[in-house]
């Protein structure tokens, strides 16, 4: 093999020192002046390709990983080949949702590595694979191996990242304490300073922010948000920029600022649908659930089209079934991610909240009532009060269904609980609950309590939250005029539902002749009530008569 000339060396040493100080303009202009003197250089095309990812460039900068990767065989460099792959495996999958070249590239990093002594290189395999699991416990299991590994190896960066997904890991199964103290400890060490590289900035941040956010630790997220913002304006990398707006934009939603949510979320987009298209489903997520919140459905479905089969819409997903009248679909989505995560509290959660109300519109009460048991028991675990809250207002939602007068008690704790954390629009919703429960016992105190809900829901911006209080209160006795809301379309299951009235049929008989629960055609009969302005079921089939020939629009 013939030596690399020296100004390539050169080239080569001013680009990593450029790397090391978040220059990564000047560190590609020192690599592209080694390119042109010597393109197959593997060391020229690893540092090209790590300039160029910091600056967005991300498909050109996997070319580049892959020229990389093939000279570094060519040279039976085994170790640096199996970095380049691991790297790629990750790459694929982030960037684009290519799980089957994830699986490749590692497979090829594992073959590269067979019959070597461990190293370094060993760890880092292990890492990725750990970190995709799951089962929070075996994600653990891997990544403690490689944290032991970086230890012996003296390797701080292995062992940041590892000991980062540990903690992530371990807040999963539900030791909080311990598992935030891991993702503390590896910030403590990327604000000393110990990583060499910012992939492991990058990594590691995300994580704790991402964890943050998963485990409700709202807290803890604005303080870390505030950190890392701050750290990625000086490392002033797109990527770790763009993962950062969504942390922000998930504290700006639960604290009812949707206005600066959406900002910071389109600002991400901006960045991302360039070249890391897989990274927009969590941005189209959470703008998704924005729109429902705003009763902007066919806006939410947009958002979804195309991330129909991605995990991180699996939520937004069914609570666009479930607003759309489709409880089946929303409560076998539900139940089919749940049989994969149910063991990781901070992917569960969450699905367990809206599975409760998808088991409600069908009718199963008894299962309603065990997923609220065990969203409960997730709260008391993780001793994580959002949980908790959630739990309650299950509850609340059960006992109403059951015309049990202990539904205010329920609503109550879980209004004090979302007060206490500060959520607002989660604090209207039990305030509605609480209108409710009020209603046959209390009616004049019902109402007052229904309008303070609605006043939150209007200040929110939250019209589907609007429309739901207005439904309560006409059902109390108060006008809310006539006015047709969500501009009085009805959605395709209701226009089935408003034909049935027409025809005189029973919600038995309707739900035979759609396929679905006597109790789910009460709450579409009580929308299209609300939609319309009606105030009866006569009057319903009355307005279907009269529209017979010119039906409503569906969404």
């Amino acid at each position: 093999m013939e030596p690399v000339p020296q100004l390539v060396v050169d080239a080569v040493a001013l680009g990593r020192s450029a790397l090391g100080e978040a220059r990564w303009a000047d560190a590609r202009a020192h690599f592209e002046r080694a390119a042109a003197i010597d393109p197959d250089c593997a060391a020229v095309l690893d540092g090209l390709s790590e300039a160029r990812w910091w600056l967005g460039e991300w498909h050109e900068s996997r070319e580049l990983r892959e020229r990389a990767f093939v000279c570094h065989r060519a040279a039976d460099a085994r170790r640096e080949a199996a970095r380049a792959a691991i790297w790629l495996a990750n790459e694929y999958l982030i960037a684009t949702g290519n799980r089957g070249a994830w699986n490749g590239w590692l497979q090829r990093a594992a073959g590269l590595l067979e019959g070597l002594e461990p190293g370094v290189e060993h760890g880092w395999l292990w890492f990725s694979r750990g970190r995709r699991l799951d089962d929070p416990k075996k994600m653990e299991d891997e990544c403690v191996r490689a944290f032991n590994l970086a230890r012996s190896a003296g390797d701080a960066d292995l062992e940041i990242v590892a000991a980062s997904q540990i903690g992530r890991a371990l807040v999963a199964q539900g030791r909080s304490s311990e598992g935030f103290a891991r993702l503390d400890e590896a910030m403590a060490a990327i604000n000393a300073g110990e990583q060499s590289s910012y992939f492991t900035v990058c990594e590691a941040c995300c994580n704790l922010l991402t964890t943050c956010e998963g485990a409700a630790e709202m807290e803890r997220l604005v303080h870390w948000c505030r950190v890392t913002d701050e750290i990625s304006r000086r490392v002033n990398g797109l990527s770790m920029f763009s993962a950062c707006r969504l942390n922000h934009a998930s504290v700006l939603l639960a604290l009812g600022r949707f206005e600066q949510a959406e900002v910071e979320l389109r600002a991400g987009l901006e960045v991302v649908l360039r070249s890391y298209p897989a990274f927009a489903a969590p941005l189209h997520a959470k703008l998704a659930e924005l729109r429902l919140v705003q009763g902007r459905l066919d806006d939410a479905q947009d958002f979804l089209t195309g991330h129909e089969d991605n995990p991180v819409c699996v939520l937004s997903l069914a609570k666009l079934w479930l607003a759309r009248g489709d409880a089946q679909q929303a409560l076998q989505l539900l139940t089919r991610r749940l049989a994969i995560v149910s063991s990781d509290t901070m992917q569960a959660a969450p699905l367990y909240s809206v599975l409760v109300e998808a088991q409600l519109e069908v009718g199963d009460i008894s299962g309603a009532a065990a997923t609220a048991q065990t969203l409960l028991g997730v709260g008391a675990t993780t001793a994580r009060g959002v949980y908790t809250a959630a739990g309650k207002y299950a509850l609340g939602l059960i006992a109403l269904a059951e015309h049990d007068s202990g539904a205010w008690f329920e609503f109550e704790a879980a209004f004090q609980r979302y007060v206490s954390l500060e959520m607002p629009l989660e604090i209207a919703k039990a305030r509605l609950g609480m209108a409710q429960a009020l209603a046959l016992s209390d009616p004049a105190s019902a109402r007052e309590v229904a309008r303070r809900a609605r006043a939150d829901f209007e200040r929110l911006g939250a019209a589907r939250g609007v429309d739901r209080a207005s439904e309560v209160l006409r059902e109390l006795g108060v006008g809310t005029g006539p006015r047709p809301r969500n501009n009085g379309l009805l959605s395709a299951r209701e226009a089935e539902v408003l034909d049935s009235l027409r025809l005189g049929l029973s919600n038995v008989a309707i739900g035979k002749r759609l396929f679905i629960s006597p109790k789910t055609v009460e709450h579409h009969v009580s929308k299209i009530l609300g939609k319309l302005g009606l105030r009866s079921r006569a009057a319903a089939a009355a307005y279907a008569a009269s529209h017979a020939e010119h039906p409503s629009p569906t969404k």
